[in-house]
C-alpha cells in the first residue's frame, strides 16, 4: 500500500513538473529504485526473523530480479530486452524452485507424520 501511495506521489510530482518546470524524470526510474530499497529491507527483516532457508531464498531471488528489471530500464536498447527477459525468467525460476521445494518439503512432513503414527501403535 505504501509503494502506491508514493508510485502516486511520484506520478503528480512528475505532471507538475512537466507543465510548471517542463522538466521530466523518469517515474519508473525513480519508482524501482524506492522498490529496491523497500525489497532489500523486507530481506534484511525476513532475516531476522525468518528461520526458513526457502523464504530468505525467495525474497532474495525476487529483490534480485527488480535490481535487473532496474538496470534493464536504463541500459541500452538491445541490453534493455534482454535484461528484462532474463529478469523475467529468473523471476520465474526462482517462484518455481519455491514452490517445488515447499511441495517436497510438504511431502517430506507428511511421510514423517505417517512413520511417526505408525511407531506410535
Amino acid at each position: 500500500m505504501i509503494l502506491i501511495i508514493t508510485l502516486l506521489f511520484i506520478g503528480i510530482k512528475n505532471f507538475g513538473d512537466i507543465f510548471f518546470r517542463h522538466d521530466l524524470e523518469t517515474t519508473l526510474e525513480v519508482f524501482f529504485t524506492i522498490f529496491i530499497f523497500a525489497d532489500i529491507l523486507t530481506v534484511l527483516i525476513a532475516m531476522r526473523y525468518s528461520q526458513l532457508f526457502l523464504s530468505l531464498f525467495r525474497n532474495s531471488g525476487f529483490a534480485l530480479a527488480i535490481v535487473l528489471i532496474r538496470i534493464s530500464i536504463t541500459a541500452p536498447p538491445f541490453y534493455r530486452e534482454a535484461l528484462a527477459l532474463f529478469a523475467a525468467v529468473f523471476s520465474y525460476s526462482v517462484a518455481w524452485i519455491y514452490n517445488k521445494s515447499i511441495i517436497n518439503i510438504a511431502a517430506h512432513l507428511k511421510i514423517q507424520k505417517k512413520e511417526m503414527k505408525k511407531a506410535v501403535r
